[in-house]
């Protein structure tokens, strides 16, 4: 998952901060009128999406599983680590209640601030991420930016540091990732293919 640092990096972006603030404002007014969340501590939330949709399979979340969200969380928010009560945490609490309610407002926003932060044309044209071509899937990772490599294992990978690993996943769990992936238009990047490759479901 991301850290403070480069959710603080994100945010200094004005053009991410106002499509962080616009969902924010909505949010806070339809859902949770007296919640207090700073824009960084937003965006964190934002982040936190694909990782809700994936737990969400099974349509309820287990203690361990929510512990999880909230240590990723934490991992993200302004000082979470060193606050009694994280506001990601808190400002979950209201968005995993509406999340099938919520959850394209937040895709559509969490995609604008991707294709803000990525060249999505630069790299569906790179070599480096070129179908095939003789990369394998190791090799084309490593090549690929790294901003989208963090994407990838933020949003899909329980520890970052398993991105070169293979993954056993279940069929649902697969075809979830896909979803998320189009939703964010990932498709349409040979690096996200060859991620995908790396996934095998379990038999």
């Amino acid at each position: 998952m991301f850290t403070e640092n480069e959710i603080a990096s994100f945010i200094e972006s004005e053009d991410v901060k106002e499509l962080v603030t616009n969902l924010r404002k909505e949010f806070i007014l339809k859902e949770a009128p007296f919640l207090q969340i700073s824009e960084h501590d937003f965006l964190s939330l934002i982040m936190l999406v694909p990782v809700i949709d994936l737990i969400l399979l099974d349509k309820k979340v287990s203690f361990m599983e929510e512990m999880k969200i909230n240590d990723k969380a934490r991992k993200m928010s302004k000082g979470g680590f060193f606050l009694s009560h994280d506001p990601v945490v808190h400002a979950n609490k209201f968005l995993l209640k509406k999340f099938d309610e919520w959850k394209l407002p937040f895709y559509t926003t969490l995609n604008q601030i991707i294709s803000l932060m990525v060249d999505r044309q630069l790299l569906a044209n790179s070599p480096a991420v070129a179908k095939k071509g003789g990369y394998v899937y190791k090799e084309a990772l490593m090549n690929a930016p790294y901003i989208l490599i963090r994407f990838f294992s933020a949003f899909f990978l329980t520890h970052d540091e398993d991105v070169l690993k293979e993954q056993k996943v279940s069929e649902k769990y697969l075809t979830k990732v896909k979803e998320i992936g189009s939703l964010l238009q990932f498709n349409e990047l040979s690096a996200f293919q060859l991620f995908l490759e790396n996934f095998q479901q379990k038999s």
